[in-house]
């Protein structure tokens, strides 16, 4: 389990999420909650300035786009959704990442 292992893990350089956001199958949290303990968890295992990337979803996904353009600037910095063509896919999906922003913290408190 990908969570386990980050609960158990020093801190890490990097991470590149391609998981589903719809936990609907492993838990009874709602894709909200599920986001917001998974980022909880990435901030813990990232080191200050690790970089975090995800698969977000299909363009045309508006609601899950939405939610993690709502989530993700609260725990990361420097966040930036880039669309892209994929071509397995046939159409454009959309990319997020950013920085852990306990950077920002140890610069300010540092």
């Amino acid at each position: 389990d990908a969570i386990e292992y980050l609960d158990n893990s020093d801190t890490i350089d990097a991470i590149i999420y391609d998981l589903n956001l719809h936990p609907s199958s492993t838990t009874t949290q709602t894709a909200r909650e599920y986001l917001g303990s998974l980022m909880l968890t990435v901030n813990k295992a990232l080191r200050p300035g690790g970089i975090w990337s995800m698969q977000c979803c299909a363009d045309h996904d508006l609601e899950q786009r939405n939610l993690l353009q709502e989530v993700l600037p609260h725990c990361l910095t420097n966040v930036c959704f880039e669309r892209v063509f994929i071509p397995s896919l046939c159409g454009p999906w959309i990319f997020a990442s950013g920085f852990n922003k306990a950077l920002l913290q140890e610069e300010n408190h540092g």
